[in-house]
This record gives C-alpha cells, sequence and structure tokens, in this order.
C-alpha cells in the first residue's frame, strides 16, 4: 500500500487550493488541475498590455474578502502573518444614480475587507505551491470516472490524455456534471453524477449569475470621486466599483496613474449571453460591453477622463444562483471517496468558498485516516511480533516445548487479530456495512487462543479479499509448530 493517499483536485481557486492546502500539511499528496493559465478562480488576476508595451494588472474578480466566520478568521490571520494579505483600509460607499450623490459611507474599522498581496491570486498561488502539491495548469478535465473494481479515480483531459489514478477525488468546478460544461466545450460533463446517489442534489444544474468585468486605467487619479469602493443603486448596467491600484502592495508605473476594475449587473450580463451564447465573445462584442459600461460610469462623476486603457472581460459564473452543501458545506460520497466543495455549496462569496474548502478536506481526512492508522497499528503489532521472537532466541539456549506452543500460540492470535482488523478496515474503506466495531490496539495486543476466522464480508469487492490475503513471514519455532497461518491468511493447526 502507498505511504500517502493520492488525491486530485479539479479547481485551483481559492476553494480547491484551501482544500489542497489542508490535505498536504497532513501528508496526502495532491494533484490540482486547473483549466486556466494560473489559479484563482473568483480570485484570479489579469495582465494586460498597453499600447506602449507596459504591463497592467488587475483584480478583475472579487475585489476584496471578509472573514466572519470563526474558522475562516484564523486561517485568514495565518496568511496575514505569512504575508499574502493584508487589510484594506479605504472609504467606501454607494452612488444613486437618479440623485447623482454619493451616501452610506463606510470607514476604517467598520468591517475588515481583506486582499491577496500583492494581487488576490497570490494566495492560491502560494497555497497550490507548498509541498506535496502539484498543480497543473491550462488542463481541462474532461472525464473523471469511477473504476468500482479498483476502488480508484481514473481521470482524462478534455483531448483525452490520461491524468492518472487517484484514491480521492475533490471537484471544486460547479460545472463538473453540469450541461454548461457542454455549452462551453461542445462536449458531455466529466462527471455522471447520477451515479452517486449521495449527491442527487447535483444532478440539476446549478443555476449561475453571470457579470462582465471592465477594467480600466487612467493616467490621473479620479479626484471627483470620494471613495476608493462603492456599489451603484438605481442602475442597470453597473453594480460595483473599485480603485483596484488603491489596494495594499499594488503599483502604478507612469503613464498610468490610476486603475479601476468594474462589474456589471446580473440582468445586463443575461442580456448580453442571451445575444452572443455562451461560447467565448468576440473582440467587437467585448468592446461594445466596455464601451456601455464606461458610459454608466461616467454619471458616476462629473470629471472622468477618457481612459488610456480599457478591456471587458466575462465573467461566466461569477455567483451561484443556489447553495446546495447544507450544513455540512460541501458533498461527500464517502464510498467512493468524491467531495464537491465551493462557494455555490456554503456562500456565494471567497469566505463561503474557504469554509467549503476546509470542509472538504475534513471529509477526506476522516476517511482516509482510518485506513492509515490502522495500518501502522497493524505493523506496529507484526514488528512486534517479530522483535519479541528475535529477543527471546537471541537469549541462548532451547526454550521448552510448553513455552514454545504458548508463545506460538500468542504470535499466531496476534496474527489473526490484525488479518481481522486489516480486513475490517479495507471493508470500511469502500463503504461495506460493517456487522461490528473495529478491533482495538488493545485487542491486538492481547493473548488469546481462540482462533478467529479472517474471511472478508461475502459482499467485499475482490480487491479487499486480495488485501487481506498478504501473509505474515513467521519465523518456524525450534520444536513442534502449534499454529501457523496458509496463503489465504486462514490459521492452521499444525500436530
Amino acid at each position: 500500500m502507498r505511504a500517502a493517499s493520492n488525491v486530485a483536485i479539479i479547481g485551483g481557486g481559492i476553494s480547491g487550493a484551501v482544500c489542497a492546502s489542508i490535505l498536504a500539511g497532513k501528508g496526502v499528496s495532491v494533484t490540482v488541475f486547473e483549466s486556466g493559465r494560473g489559479p484563482g478562480g473568483r480570485m484570479s488576476q489579469r495582465r494586460e498590455a498597453t499600447g506602449d508595451g507596459s504591463e497592467l494588472r488587475f483584480d478583475h474578480g472579487a475585489p476584496y474578502f471578509t472573514a466572519d466566520h470563526g474558522e475562516v478568521a484564523g486561517i485568514v490571520r495565518s496568511w496575514e502573518a505569512r504575508g499574502l494579505v493584508a487589510e484594506w483600509k479605504a472609504k467606501f460607499g454607494c452612488f444613486d444614480r437618479n440623485t447623482g450623490e454619493f451616501s452610506d459611507f463606510e470607514k476604517e474599522g467598520t468591517a475588515k475587507k481583506y486582499v491577496g498581496v500583492p494581487g488576490m491570486n497570490s494566495i492560491c498561488k502560494a497555497l497550490c505551491s507548498e509541498a506535496g502539491v502539484e498543480a497543473k495548469f491550462g488542463v481541462t478535465v474532461g472525464k473523471v470516472d469511477w473504476l468500482h473494481e479498483r476502488s480508484l479515480w481514473s481521470l482524462a483531459s478534455l483531448d483525452g490524455q490520461d491524468l492518472g489514478h487517484f484514491d480521492a477525488v475533490v471537484a471544486s468546478d460547479k460545472n463538473i456534471s453540469s450541461r454548461r460544461f457542454t455549452g462551453l466545450t461542445e462536449k458531455p460533463p466529466p462527471l455522471d453524477i447520477t451515479l452517486f446517489p449521495a449527491l442527487s442534489v447535483m444532478s440539476q444544474d446549478i443555476p449561475v449569475h453571470s457579470c462582465f468585468a471592465l477594467m480600466l486605467a487612467f493616467a490621473e487619479p479620479l479626484t471627483s470621486i470620494p471613495v476608493k469602493g462603492f456599489s451603484f443603486k438605481n442602475s442597470e448596467l453597473l453594480s460595483w466599483a473599485f480603485c483596484d491600484s488603491s489596494k495594499p502592495g499594488r503599483t502604478c508605473m507612469p503613464p498610468v496613474r490610476e486603475t479601476w476594475v468594474l462589474h456589471s449587473t446580473a440582468e445586463y450580463a443575461s442580456k448580453v449571453i442571451a445575444q452572443n451564447g455562451l461560447r467565448k465573445p468576440s473582440n467587437d462584442a467585448l468592446a461594445r460591453v466596455a464601451e456601455e459600461l464606461f458610459q454608466e460610469f461616467k454619471t458616476a462623476g462629473l470629471n472622468i477622463p477618457r481612459p488610456v486603457f480599457m478591456k471587458a472581460h466575462r465573467w461566466g459564473s461569477a455567483f451561484p444562483g443556489a447553495v446546495i452543501g447544507g450544513e455540512d458545506k460541501c458533498l461527500w460520497d464517502k464510498n467512493s471517496k468524491l467531495a464537491i466543495c465551493g462557494d455555490f455549496c456554503a456562500s456565494p462569496n471567497v469566505e463561503g468558498a474557504v469554509l467549503s474548502g476546509t470542509r472538504a478536506a475534513s471529509k477526506l481526512l476522516g476517511s482516509l485516516s482510518l485506513l492509515s492508522a490502522a495500518i501502522l497499528t497493524i505493523s506496529s503489532a507484526e514488528d512486534e511480533d517479530e522483535e519479541e521472537e528475535e529477543e527471546k532466541e537471541g537469549a541462548g539456549g532451547s526454550p521448552q516445548p510448553m513455552e514454545t506452543t504458548r508463545r506460538s500460540s500468542t504470535v499466531a492470535a496476534r496474527g489473526n487479530s490484525c488479518l481481522l482488523l486489516r480486513t475490517w478496515v479495507m471493508a470500511a474503506a469502500v463503504g461495506l456495512p460493517m456487522a461490528s466495531p473495529a478491533p482495538t490496539a488493545t485487542s491486538l495486543l492481547r493473548p488469546s487462543t481462540e482462533l478467529i476466522s479472517t474471511a472478508p464480508p461475502p459482499s467485499a469487492p475482490a480487491h479487499v479479499a486480495a488485501h487481506t490475503s498478504r501473509r505474515r513471514k513467521l519465523k518456524p519455532s525450534d520444536s513442534t509448530a502449534s499454529a501457523r497461518e496458509n496463503r489465504n491468511g486462514a490459521p492452521v493447526a499444525m500436530s
């Protein structure tokens, strides 16, 4: 058996990255598959080139996040200690398009707003670079198959490339079993969710609210706007606007002095997508969106100049329209070790995604640790048997027949208990119902002359039976042996 379990995580957003970090920290081998050029998801950062060849960077997804939940707050504090996040201390408000006035100003201390440093994607990049995590970018998973007889997952890319076999899978992409995947790729969804009754809640497509992000760069600061971030009231086109360059760790190089990111309303995005379809929008379509959103933005200030850079980006799955994780904050099929996590399982924001990732990791660790702990117990008991025999043999002299018989019986009984525990563990790992609780470490070490049947449960898969048939190496005693194991792991009385 491998020393560490091997887990595939589909999606390198914050939920998948957090899950990967937790698992790797517990010794699990993790491979992250991300279709984008880098990690981030809703916390991605875009690089854009200007006409003079200089580079601009925009947090075009989530502009910031909060951490009200105690568990998430603790995680954020650890990120802050590592220099991955910082508090965005700025003034925020609301702009009423009908009155043309700003109101509801938020000042420092009202609500802590955190950002990644130097970009929102810095957190995911760091988590996906930790020891034990292998991240593969630009890889779209096109097939996720459960190999029941082997209790393994088989993954393949969209173009049919074999991506390997894994003990468990975490899917942080809401489109993993959705028709939306087909609309984007013209291929069937990677996962047939109907094969997993525990995940039936995903049998219906999870509704999503799309958004268009407009990235703007100005040669001069927008002094007519009194805040660095604000929501729109009574606007059919815009929902939010943020001064991206005002965040901690950001810099602007001349001729750019200030950068902004605007988010459209879901209604506006739906109308545009209905006209152009789910496929990647053309440059002309994006240019029209950019101009419409910029003209709406100009109503928020008296003197907003023409930007030196302007580009729109479609954020197709910006916000989930439903939350399906319930109290668990994730979905979990213990028989196949398949976890589903993401903001759509907890709450439609970064905090919800982080919390869902932690819960998915907890489910997996609970399942994987059962196997690991039991195997360690088995190995320890078997090693003790051999060490005890070696010590007694090394003491010199030939043992008395009665002593030999008693010691052999004890060793055999421990061997039987080890095999029973191994059988119980392997059956539990694949979700078979257990008629009795697991043998304990105490029972493994308690001398007993009873012969315990180690045959696997009748419904156990072949690989469980095969695993329980592994034979321990017992040294024959100097006199007549009282008990030994045969090749099937069952004790045989010897005369």
